[in-house]
C-alpha cells in the first residue's frame, strides 16, 4: 500500500518522540523500587512549605535520576526561597547540557534577581548551556560593582563567544585584581580577538606569572603568529610553568625559535660535574630538573671509582659560578642514568622540561655540554634514528648525528622549544673494524623522565 507524503511527514515528525518515549520508558525501567519510591517521596515534598524540605527534595531527585526529573526540578527556579532556586540551578548541572539547553529561559530571567549568588549561578548555567541569545544581559553585568559577578560575566561571554563583546571586556585587562585579568585573557582568547593583541602582549611583562602565562595561551589561540618573536623572551621566564606554556604556545603558532634562543633559556639549567679520584678526575655534564637541585646524568659519568671503589668526590658546577657538593645519587644502571641532589640551600634553581613525544627523525637537536673542558658548548645535529634497547624496548636512544665528546655525557638533547627530549651518552668510533664518525647515541627522555620523576 502507498504511503501519502503526509503520512510520511507526520512518520517521520512522530519518530523522535517515540524514541524518546522508548528512551524515558528505559530509564524508568533502571529505577530500582527503592529509588521509584525515593523519587515519589521526593515529587510530593516539593510542594512542601518548608524550603529546607524542597531543597532536600531537589537533592534526593538529583540522587535518583536528574535527567528524567530535570523539568520538575527546572520547575523550582521561579521558587521564593533562594535556597531552592540555588539548589534548582546546582541541580541542572548533573543534568547533560543539550537537555537542561531548554530550561535557558527560566533560567535568564533569575539574571534579573537581588540574590548575587544566584546570578553568579544562572551565568554559569547560561555558559554551560550556549545559551547565546542572552550575551546581551550577561554583558550588562561587565559594569557591575561586584567583582565576581564582573569577572563571571566576562567568563560567560567567553564561553558563549560572544566576540561583539571583546571590546568591552578590554579594560579588565588593566584590573588590579590578578584573577580578573587572566579571566579576561581566557574570554578575548576565547573569542579569538585576534584585533587586540597588542593589548595582550603588552600582559607578557605583568609581575604575575599566572598572567603571563594567560597572556601567551591568548596569543596563541587568537592566533597572532607575528608575536612569536616576543612570546621566545618569555624562554628565560623564571617560573617553570610559564616556559611550558610557551613552547605549547609556539607549536600552535608554527614559530620555530632560532638555536641562539635555545641557548640562552638552557644554558643556566646545564651544569658541569667533576668526579675526583684516586686514579685520576672525570668531567661531565648533567641539567636540572627541579627547582631544588635535582640533576639528571649519566651513571657513568658519576660511577668513576677511586681506591677499593669509593667514589672520592662529586662537584657540581653551575654557569654563574655557583659550586655544590652532593647529598645523594641514585643510579639506573639498565639505562645508564643518574640523579644526583646536590646540597641546595634553597629553592628557585632554573630547569629544564621534557617532552613528552619522541622526536621525528630529521629534527633539529641542540645539545649543551663541556666537552674537552670547553665549558657550556653547543652543537647541532639531527634526529638520525630512533633506536630500541638491547632488550627488546623501544624508543630508547636516539641516534644523532651531531657531535658527542668527552664532557658531553649527560648533558640535555634539546629540541628547538629549549625541552628535553634526550640525555647525550655516547659515541662510536669504530663500528666492528671500520672507523665512523657521526654515529652519536642518547637516551630517549620517555625512558628518562620515567626514571628521574617517576612518570
Amino acid at each position: 500500500m502507498e504511503v501519502s507524503r503526509y503520512s510520511r511527514w507526520r512518520l517521520l515528525c512522530l519518530a523522535p518522540c517515540v524514541v524518546w518515549l522508548a528512551f524515558a520508558v528505559f530509564v524508568q525501567a533502571q529505577i530500582s523500587p527503592s529509588d521509584a519510591a525515593k523519587a515519589e517521596h521526593a515529587l510530593r515534598d516539593l510542594n512542601d512549605a518548608d524550603p529546607h524540605v524542597r531543597s532536600s527534595a531537589i537533592l534526593a531527585l538529583v540522587e535518583v535520576a536528574p535527567a528524567q526529573y530535570a523539568g520538575e526540578i527546572a520547575a523550582r527556579l521561579s521558587d521564593g526561597s533562594s535556597e531552592v532556586v540555588e539548589t534548582a540551578l546546582d541541580a541542572l548541572d548533573e543534568v547533560d547540557a543539550r537537555q537542561a539547553r531548554q530550561y535557558a529561559a527560566p533560567v535568564a530571567v533569575l539574571l534579573g534577581s537581588s540574590n548575587d549568588q544566584i546570578v553568579l549561578r544562572a551565568m554559569k548555567m547560561l555558559a554551560v548551556t550556549g545559551s547565546v541569545e542572552y550575551v546581551g544581559r550577561v554583558a550588562s553585568f561587565l559594569h557591575s560593582r561586584n567583582k565576581d559577578i564582573r569577572d563571571e560575566a566576562v567568563y560567560c561571554l567567553g564561553k558563549l563567544h560572544a566576540g561583539q563583546y571583546a571590546s568591552a571586556i578590554l579594560p579588565v585587562l588593566k584590573d588590579a585584581d590578578t584573577e580578573s585579568r587572566t579571566n579576561a585573557l581566557r574570554a578575548l582568547a576565547a573569542m579569538h580577538a585576534r584585533q587586540y593583541a597588542a593589548q595582550i602582549a603588552t600582559l607578557l611583562k605583568d609581575s604575575s606569572p599566572d598572567v603571563r602565562s594567560d597572556a601567551v595561551y591568548a596569543l596563541s589561540e587568537i592566533p597572532a603568529k607575528d608575536y612569536g618573536p616576543v612570546i621566545t623572551r618569555l624562554l628565560l621566564d623564571e617560573t617553570g610553568y610559564v616556559r611550558e606554556g610557551v613552547a605549547t604556545a609556539l607549536r600552535k603558532l608554527n614559530y620555530l625559535p632560532t638555536a641562539s634562543d635555545v641557548y640562552q633559556s638552557a644554558a643556566d639549567a646545564v651544569v658541569k660535574i667533576s668526579v675526583d679520584c684516586a686514579d685520576g678526575g672525570v668531567i661531565g655534564a648533567g641539567f636540572l630538573i627541579s627547582d631544588d637541585g635535582r640533576i639528571l646524568t649519566n651513571k657513568h659519568v658519576v660511577e668513576a671509582k677511586g681506591e677499593y671503589g669509593a667514589v672520592r668526590h662529586i662537584t657540581v658546577y653551575l654557569r654563574d659560578g655557583s659550586v655544590y657538593g652532593v647529598r645523594s645519587v641514585r643510579e639506573d644502571p639498565q639505562y645508564d642514568l643518574a640523579v644526583i641532589q646536590i646540597e641546595a640551600p634553597a629553592q628557585g634553581f632554573r630547569y629544564l622540561h621534557f617532552e613528552e613525544t619522541l622526536p621525528l627523525v630529521g629534527d633539529e637537536l641542540i645539545m649543551i655540554g663541556h666537552p674537552g673542558g670547553l665549558d657550556w658548548s653547543l652543537s647541532e645535529g639531527k634526529v638520525s634514528q630512533i633506536r630500541e634497547g638491547s632488550d627488546g624496548t623501544k624508543n630508547v636512544w636516539i641516534q644523532t648525528d651531531g657531535a658527542i665528546n668527552q664532557g658531553n655525557s649527560g648533558g640535555p638533547m634539546l629540541n628547538r622549544y629549549a625541552q628535553i627530549v634526550g640525555i647525550a651518552t655516547m659515541k662510536y668510533e669504530m663500528l666492528g673494524e671500520h672507523p665512523v664518525s657521526g654515529l652519536n647515541f642518547g637516551i630517549s627522555a620517555l625512558v628518562a623522565r620515567r626514571f628521574a620523576l617517576g612518570w
